[in-house]
């Protein structure tokens, strides 16, 4: 039984791997058109320095295997940018944000219809109202 239990977290643990790789090449491919390879290299050094990171921290566990697996991703993507040029452009990045939901939301410029009268007001009568002051604590 232990060892039917521990195939089946095995299996688990490859299939999301796979299941991750496959959604970063399709994230990839769909939004530069461009089907990346190097996505698993990547992917698998990260996983090698997160493992190697939490053997060399004592009791480290799994948020330094979570540093150390992002830390390493970050440094191939800083080698493979630096020794082959490749970089995303801000249209890319921004395309690839937009695809996963994030938006800038900063407007571009000042409100035509803004009332400086009405701001003044409110800045003066609401907002002291709304403001924490430094005395109070909260429970």
């Amino acid at each position: 039984m232990d060892l039917f239990l521990q195939q089946l977290s095995n299996g688990l643990v490859v299939g999301s791997t796979y299941a991750v790789v496959a959604v970063g090449f399709a994230l990839a491919f769909t939004v530069l058109r461009v089907i990346q390879f190097a996505h698993p290299d990547v992917f698998m050094i990260g996983m090698f320095s997160g493992m190697m990171a939490a053997g060399i921290v004592p009791g480290g566990g799994l948020a330094v295997a979570l540093i150390g697996g992002a830390v390493g991703s970050t440094a191939i993507g800083a080698v493979i940018e630096r020794m082959h040029g490749v970089r995303f452009s801000q249209t890319q990045v921004w395309r690839i944000l937009g695809s996963l939901g994030f938006s800038p939301q900063k407007p571009e410029k000042q409100a035509i219809e803004r009332n400086e009268d009405a701001v003044r007001s409110w800045k003066r009568r609401t907002w002291p109202a709304l403001k924490k002051k430094p005395s109070e604590k909260a429970d």
